[in-house]
């Protein structure tokens, strides 16, 4: 009886053996023939349509890449969570360039932390990642303050209710916030040093303080370049447009060049019309040793009886965000529109 259930059982085994070879058998001569039938049709096809068979191929290998490489993406890929984000400031009445410096602003770590008592901006800035916020008594706070120290010009020209300049605001508030915090215009002060010769020969050199580098439309580099070249750029004032000279103590005409360029941790370019085909042109600036990488971009909208500034920022995630006024959402800067553009030094 066992013999006869053993034999039974090799008998089943030898006859599934079978069937599973002739099944994988089966399926390798179809896969054959279908790979025959294709390559069959792939050559003629190449033969008569060499061109389109070249471009189907094409698309395949870019399909699979782009998968490939969207995979790797979201791997990789850290997103913030949203009750970390700064959030929006509401408009109360042409305030979107006074928005925009602020949010620039805030977004300038050492900056801030280093301006906590002064006229009342660290309050803001806290409510920018609050749910509890009241942003208008602080904002008007900020200006009132703001206004003592600058001989009350500020409450007149920034105003709310009233569409002023992101620049001015900028320069102001950098020249009035250096009287309290040194530290604060060391962030983004920029010395050029200057050799001033008049036409009897006379030298005198001078360093020139600004907040803001301009990079003029006429500047056919980039910036990068630009900056490296501003070394050996001089400004020649001719009898018809002549300075005045301390030393002969009366008007010459006069050739100015910078001798030396320092840059501060962070810079400040304003682009005067000069619009930018794609962020990628101006991400970083390498000049003497000193990386930058941009990580703040102001827009300027200019319509016929309006006009707009929008922000934007790098959050820590590495992600742009659009801050416009009280709406923020996830976008890249619009390059064709950057009126300013902020630069940090990036560490190593």
């Amino acid at each position: 009886m066992e013999v006869n259930i053993k034999k039974a059982a090799e008998t089943f085994l030898s006859f599934y053996l079978a069937c599973l070879f002739w099944l994988i058998a089966t399926c390798v001569w179809y896969l054959y023939c279908l790979w025959e039938i294709f390559y069959r049709l792939l050559h003629l096809a190449f033969k008569k349509f060499p061109h389109y068979v070249m471009i189907f191929i094409g698309c395949l290998f870019s399909c699979f890449r782009c998968k490939r490489k969207a995979k790797r993406k979201n791997q990789n890929s850290y997103s913030m969570p949203e009750q970390y984000r700064k959030q929006g400031i509401p408009n109360y009445g042409s305030t979107c360039y006074l928005n925009s410096i602020i949010q620039i602003l805030s977004s300038t770590n050492e900056f801030a932390s280093s301006i906590k008592n002064c006229f009342g901006l660290s309050d803001i800035f806290d409510d920018l990642r609050s749910p509890n916020h009241d942003f208008e008594p602080k904002i008007q706070n900020f200006l009132l303050k703001l206004s003592k120290e600058h001989e009350m010009v500020i409450l007149v020209q920034f105003s709310l209710g009233k569409q002023n300049d992101c620049k001015e605001l900028y320069n102001i508030l950098i020249e009035t916030l250096a009287k309290e915090n040194s530290d604060a215009e060391n962030f983004f002060k920029i010395v050029k040093y200057q050799k001033i010769i008049c036409s009897m020969n006379h030298n005198q050199e001078k360093p020139e303080t600004s907040y803001f580098l301009l990079y003029p439309k006429s500047a056919n580099s980039s910036l990068g370049s630009y900056l490296k070249d501003l070394k050996d750029k001089a400004d020649e004032f001719n009898e018809n447009n002549p300075l005045f000279c301390e030393k002969c103590n009366c008007l010459r005409a006069t050739t100015i060049k910078i001798v030396s360029l320092e840059l501060p941790q962070i810079l400040a370019v304003y682009l005067p019309g000069k619009p930018f085909k794609s962020i990628k042109s101006v991400e970083s600036i390498n000049f003497e040793g000193k990386y930058y990488e941009l990580y703040g971009v102001i827009c300027y909208f200019e319509h016929k009886y309006s006009s707009h500034y929008i922000a934007c920022t790098l959050d820590e995630d590495g992600k742009w965000r659009e801050y416009n006024d009280a709406f923020a959402t996830e976008k890249c800067p619009d390059m064709k529109n950057a009126y300013m553009l902020f630069y940090r030094v990036k560490s190593k």
